[in-house]
């Protein structure tokens, strides 16, 4: 029998598979800073601002929530304490630090309130309304049934609504962001 010699691989088709599938497996986090990709991306759902529905967030109407957004997506970060009133802002800006880890950088996020009721009404009225709003879903490839009420199932993410005081809520939760909001 004869051996044919195979022709080598075009070394350019080589990598432009190889290229393919590591863009199916990782695909590297944006340079833009968080607060950038917002105001590019974020449209404001009605429930959050009525005169604004429909228009892309902007941080120039709340600046101080852009070191917040470049903390948040420092790795290896540690604590960010801020004493605020309410109605600053710093709720939006989170809830779209959420939007962004979904999106960007899978792991799991807990995110406590003072009470049980005031994460179940933040999680309907605001979280899944920004999720909904903005097709954040269909971006990462799931269905509508990730959204529970309280805890979220996406691909690498979930996330956890809590009451601050809820026994147990807090147990046993590998957690790559814990957010405290008004406690």
């Amino acid at each position: 029998r004869s051996l044919r010699r195979m022709k080598p691989p075009d070394s350019a088709a080589v990598r432009a598979w190889v290229a393919g599938v590591l863009r199916g497996i990782y695909t590297p986090e944006p340079d833009e800073e968080m607060y950038e990709w917002a105001e590019r991306t974020m449209r404001i759902p009605a429930t959050e601002n009525e005169e604004m529905a429909g228009m892309l967030w902007s941080s120039s109407t709340t600046p101080y929530v852009r070191d917040l957004m470049k903390w948040a997506k420092r790795r290896g970060k540690g604590e960010f304490w801020i004493k605020k009133s309410s109605q600053v802002g710093f709720t939006m800006a989170v809830l779209i630090i959420i939007c962004w880890m979904i999106v960007h950088r899978p792991g799991n996020i807990a995110y406590a309130l003072d009470s049980i009721d005031e994460a179940r009404k933040l999680s309907r009225t605001r979280l899944q309304k920004w999720i909904e709003h903005n097709n954040l879903l269909e971006e990462i490839g799931e269905e509508a049934d990730a959204l529970n009420n309280l805890t979220y199932f996406f691909r690498g993410t979930t996330v956890y609504m809590l009451g601050a005081y809820s026994i147990g809520g807090w147990a046993n939760k590998s957690i790559a962001l814990f957010i405290l909001d008004e406690l």
